[in-house]
């Protein structure tokens, strides 16, 4: 009977086992694929939380640049959408562009540069097991296609999720512009990141998820935005849920809320700036204007036209790149140009140092208009017969500069220049550093006595920019110092003597007195744009050949009102037939302090995004 019984058991045990692997395999087997899917879609998984972009302020504190918490984000993930055969795909992309009423090109030209950095990452870089991990991530984290969508938007499809399961709906910020265009070249723009940026930033946070980067993450592509883009930018969260089968989350497991960026705070002032740019825009359609406090470096002014707004780069950059007048450049920073006649008060310091005037007064040379060397006749703007240096620089008489670099020799002015802060970087990089260009008998071989007259009035292969100029005259400003220019409010000045020499002080009030009489004398090149009974003005003007048939206007100094000292230089370019520096550019300097430093100014107001 025990027998029987044991039998009777071992049977319903054994057939219960064939039941239990039979239904196992049949899981498996058949339905394993649409079980495995369904268990992926109620797994937990990994949303991250974007983070608030830090301000930017000017030095008053109104805001520049803002993030507006208020839009959204489609995105794809990579992996997921790669399962789709053909004509799932097609259905869908036809689905999101009638909902979005875009052309379905524009979002099979996003998914398609997904997929081509994806399997570039793949196909270069692996590792020891064959794989790139930085690859299976990027393709497995939602990738924006269309971005900035409003609330009405995004809501309906984020129902739609269970027949969008590669899509998600993601929070974003979108970067605002409160002044529009004005301070865009120093206030910068947004750009998705490029295949070079992404592999620096990469080696330098992928081992925070917090900090990584993604190959469709928008950064800061010129100006402030991408100088401070470190500070700017914060560290997204992150969020663990546990969705449904229909893709949509139903418990959050665990979180870490993002941090914010932190907000910069910059050295300009927007109401001086947008003034800047509209005196500029007045007199020329490609023009630069830098003014900077002379004892700090603080900018207060970087201004470049023509202008750009950066809240419409997306939608007009290829249009602005196009532009022959190059918009996009910040010509104030960035910009190279002969410096012509502003490149004489290097000479006049350099002969005073070295000694070889004993003053403005103690030598003259007569100017009769030309002036030849060789087979080779230079001309003077004028015929200024006996001058020393002080009429010179009021007169800014050729003639007298070719006989002082001559006597000088290359030697002596290119020391000056280098000391003066051009030929080298400013220590302000926003864009790319710049360094310009100091020929010298060093580098430049074989060198010439026609090398030397040309560099004497700021000619020949001397380049220079307007920050590079404004610090010069900065100098004459401070006490004989030159300063680092900074746009950062909160980093640390920094400044050099030029000279040790007890005489410096005494050098630089002799060559300031003369710049004074350019502006304030009968027969200064500047006195008719520049004088003013509202403003004290100090300056030298030029106007620099820039080829056969091209001339640049210059007019740099200084602002000595008050207690401040600020010192300014501003460039108009291709000037018309008749014109010089100290007609165009001199005009945009004086209408400019009469304005922010005179009572004049207009107050600038905040632009609708």
């Amino acid at each position: 009977m025990y027998q029987k019984r044991l039998k009777t058991l071992f049977l319903l045990f054994s057939g219960a086992f064939l039941l239990l692997v039979a239904r196992l395999a049949h899981l498996q087997l058949i339905q394993g694929e649409d079980l495995r899917a369904a268990s992926l879609d109620q797994v937990e998984k990994l949303i991250e939380l974007p983070s608030r972009r830090g301000n930017i302020l000017d030095r008053n504190g109104r805001l520049l640049a803002s993030s507006d918490p208020t839009t959204f984000d489609a995105a794809i993930q990579l992996d997921a959408y790669n399962r789709l055969d053909k004509k799932e795909a097609s259905e869908a992309l036809n689905q999101l562009a009638a909902y979005f009423q875009i052309d379905r090109s524009e979002i099979e030209r996003s998914i398609f540069r997904i997929n081509q950095a994806v399997e570039q990452m793949r196909s270069t870089e692996k590792n020891a097991y064959g794989r790139n991990l930085v690859a299976q991530r990027e393709a497995r984290t939602p990738q924006p296609v269309i971005r900035d969508l409003a609330f009405s938007q995004a809501a309906p499809l984020e129902v739609e999720a269970s027949r969008f399961k590669f899509m998600r709906i993601s929070p974003s910020y979108a970067r605002k512009y409160p002044f529009g265009a004005a301070g865009a070249h120093v206030v910068g723009y947004m750009w998705q990141i490029n295949a070079e940026q992404f592999k620096r930033y990469r080696d330098t946070y992928d081992d925070s998820p917090y900090k990584s980067y993604h190959i469709t993450e928008a950064i800061g592509a010129s100006g402030v935005e991408s100088l401070a883009n470190a500070r700017l930018r914060g560290e997204r969260g992150l969020r663990f849920v546990l969705t449904d089968n229909r893709n949509l989350a139903r418990e959050v497991l665990w979180e870490k809320p993002p941090q914010a960026g932190s907000d910069v705070q910059l050295t300009l002032d927007i109401q001086w700036q947008a003034a800047a740019e509209e005196e500029l825009a007045r007199v020329g359609a490609r023009a630069a204007m830098v003014v900077m406090n002379a004892d700090t470096g603080e900018l207060l002014v970087a201004a470049s036209v023509p202008l750009f707004n950066p809240a419409l780069i997306r939608k007009e950059y290829a249009k602005l790149a196009a532009n022959p007048d190059k918009p996009l450049v910040n010509r104030a920073i960035v910009g190279l140009y002969p410096a012509g006649s502003v490149f004489k008060v290097v000479l006049a310091l350099a002969a005073l140092e070295d000694r070889f005037l004993a003053d403005d007064t103690s030598k003259t040379y007569v100017c009769h208009h030309t002036f030849k060397l060789g087979n080779a006749t230079f001309a003077c703007t004028g015929t200024h017969g006996e001058v020393d240096l002080f009429d010179a620089i009021k007169r800014s008489c050729n003639i007298f500069f070719f006989h002082l670099g001559l006597d000088l020799g290359p030697g002596s002015i290119a020391t000056w220049a280098d000391k003066l802060g051009l030929g080298r970087e400013t220590g302000l990089s926003l864009g790319y550093p710049v360094r310009g260009y100091l020929p010298s008998p060093s580098t430049d071989r074989p060198w010439s006595k026609g090398d030397t007259v040309n560099l004497s009035i700021g000619q020949g292969k001397l380049m220079v920019t307007p920050l590079q100029v404004a610090r010069m005259m900065a100098v004459f400003g401070n006490g004989g110092y030159l300063v680092r220019p900074r746009i950062i409010a909160t980093d640390t000045p920094s400044r050099e003597r030029v000279s040790s020499a007890a005489s410096l002080d005494r050098n630089i009030a002799i060559i300031s007195r003369a710049m004074r009489a350019v502006v304030a004398e009968t027969g200064g090149t500047a006195h008719k744009n520049a004088n003013s009974t509202l403003v004290t003005l100090i300056g030298k003007t030029g106007t620099a050949q820039a080829g056969e048939d091209r001339r640049h206007g210059w007019f740099a100094g200084l602002q000595l009102d008050g207690s401040a000292r600020y010192a300014f230089a501003v460039i108009v370019e291709d000037l018309t037939e008749g014109v010089h520096g100290g007609d165009s550019a001199a005009l945009v300097a004086r209408k400019f302090f009469e304005k922010v430093r005179g009572g004049a100014a207009q107050v600038v107001g905040q632009v609708e995004q």
